[in-house]
């Protein structure tokens, strides 16, 4: 598959490693999206302390045990191993061309930035792109390195990353202690006044933040939730520097060093099996030291511990999910790669859910966002206005309806186009130049790399 040509027919009968990527990204695209809702449709503080849902009944309560475990910490690092793995094609594919990479890669970088900070005023808090575009400046420096630097790099930062997660859970859980609950002016606009909560003793644990919230970004007016937003995103950014992005980095540094090894190719019967032993040790490390982490994680959640030890309960819970999400990000890479390379008749069940997620990962920028944006009329003021009143069972509805409705946007699509909108603007201000092109290509068997996708 090359630049400017669209998917052919089935995108089973390419090449199994960059179908891999593809059907990774558009998996991505549907756990991300399990965990994003919750902060799309509930405040801020109560999406953070992610409580066990009690009161919303069992369906709920097994819908968030769901997302918490397999979810939750999983599938941002799989986006970042995923964005490492499209930096090193453009790296390698710069050098092989004679092309200024540094160039492009600034130019993608800034496209990227303006796209998310887009995404934070307009539509939520939680943009991604933004982080990436900032910590992308960092892989700069060591995109070049060998793969096996990389993979030492990327351990140190792992580690890093389990050093600090303790610490960082218990600031995580600081609240207002014992103060009292500032008189506000109920007069001034909502926006205000949550400014005026925010900024009290009690802060972030002043019920009160929370309900102004709900009243903003459920009722509007648009230019108030849009400082909301810009606000939260300001205040979640201490957190992504101490816990995130130390991570984030070593996700990038593993996906870059895969590609330079040609983890994932099978082109000759060395790459197979160097492929076969690392996504061996892979789904190894996931399945029985990563997901064993996250049950653990999750069981300190729902048990009696954080109320006869609050702060220390959650910090060690938070600990546990930030070692163990990476090592299952890993699993579910290799289990797709494996399962790509294993799928023979295009007509197949297996090949068909297949096909459908690559084509939703084609066009993954497109479809981040749009998952964003149809959630949103869900739940904003200028929508149906729901922020705040929906349950995790009715959230998890509307992300299976919204994901459909995306997937079947994307097989539509990418039978006519080669790449998606989003992806046509960011790549023409990567490349300088247009890459849209409505050709089907001559041979589903071209299995030259595709562009880099977010």
């Amino acid at each position: 598959m090359t630049i400017g040509r669209s998917l052919p027919e089935s995108t089973v009968g390419g090449s199994p490693r960059f179908l891999a990527m593809d059907a990774t990204r558009g998996l991505a695209l549907l756990g991300i999206f399990f965990v994003n809702a919750a902060f799309m449709g509930m405040p801020l503080m109560e999406s953070v302390n992610n409580a066990v849902p009690s009161s919303e009944g069992p369906i709920s309560v097994a819908v968030w045990a769901f997302t918490t475990t397999f979810c939750t910490g999983k599938f941002f690092p799989l986006f970042s191993l995923l964005f490492g793995m499209g930096l090193a094609m453009m790296f390698l594919s710069a050098q092989r061309n004679g092309r200024n990479f540094a160039a492009a890669y600034a130019r993608r970088l800034a496209g990227l930035a303006t796209l998310g900070f887009l995404h934070v005023a307009l539509l939520w808090y939680g943009d991604i792109l933004l982080v990436y575009a900032i910590i992308g400046i960092a892989m700069f420096l060591m995109v070049s390195l060998s793969p096996r630097l990389l993979a030492w790099s990327a351990l140190a930062l792992y580690l890093l990353t389990i050093a600090i997660s303790l610490p960082v859970g218990l600031l995580m859980q600081m609240g207002g202690g014992t103060a009292e609950p500032v008189k506000i002016d109920t007069d001034a606009p909502l926006f205000l006044q949550w400014i005026e909560v925010l900024s009290s003793p009690l802060s972030m644990a002043d019920p009160r933040l929370s309900e102004l919230e709900v009243a903003i970004l459920g009722t509007g007016p648009f230019w108030q939730a849009a400082l909301v937003r810009v606000v939260q995103y300001m205040l979640t950014a201490p957190f992504i520097v101490l816990a995130m992005a130390p991570l984030i980095l070593a996700c990038f540094c593993v996906g870059t060093a895969m590609v330079k090894a040609k983890i994932g190719a099978v082109d000759t019967e060395a790459q197979r099996e160097a492929t076969a032993r690392w996504t061996g040790r892979f789904i190894a490390a996931g399945a029985f030291v990563g997901l064993p982490m996250s049950i653990a994680s999750v069981s300190i959640q729902a048990s009696a511990w954080p109320s006869v030890a609050p702060g220390i309960a959650e910090a060690a819970s938070f600990a546990l999910a930030s070692a163990g999400g990476p090592l299952m990000s890993l699993m579910y890479l290799s289990l797709v790669i494996r399962l790509c390379q294993r799928v023979g008749n295009a007509s197949s069940p297996a090949a068909i859910v297949i096909d459908a997620f690559a084509r939703l990962g084609r066009i993954g920028l497109t479809g981040y966002l749009a998952s964003t944006l149809c959630m949103s009329v869900f739940m904003a003021h200028w929508g149906l206005g729901m922020f705040g009143q929906t349950t995790w069972a009715e959230r998890f509805v509307l992300v299976l309806l919204i994901f459909g409705g995306l997937l079947a946007f994307a097989g539509i699509w990418t039978r006519v186009f080669a790449v998606g909108p989003l992806e046509a603007v960011l790549r023409s201000v990567t490349y300088l130049r247009w890459p849209w092109s409505a050709a089907m290509p001559s041979s589903p068997s071209d299995s030259s790399p595709p562009p880099p996708s977010v």
